[in-house]
């Protein structure tokens, strides 16, 4: 079993790097709201989730989609995704 060597602050840090690349935003919150406060439309979200499949080697499923609303709860999401498509717990050591 291949083990999942990113940590979830990992994750959470490349994901800013990804959304502040796109909105040219560099200083956000971890709970600001992706549409309201930042101005991501449908057409970004996609953007955003083709560059977290392509970095983080992940699957993104459309079910999970509506948890993407802040860098906080996305981050957890895809978080638990890479451990959960590694093969490895959620509970990985950071």
């Amino acid at each position: 079993m291949e083990e999942c060597s990113v940590t979830q602050e990992q994750v959470k840090s490349q994901l800013r790097e990804i959304i502040a690349d796109l909105v040219e935003i560099s200083d956000f919150a971890d709970h600001d709201d992706f549409n309201r406060d930042l101005g991501i439309d449908s057409m970004m979200t996609i953007e955003i989730i083709a560059q977290i499949e392509r970095k983080m080697n992940v699957v993104i499923p459309e079910s999970a989609l509506p948890e993407f609303v802040d860098l906080e709860r996305t981050a957890n999401r895809i978080y638990a995704l890479v451990t959960e498509q590694s093969g490895t717990s959620a509970a990985v050591q950071a």
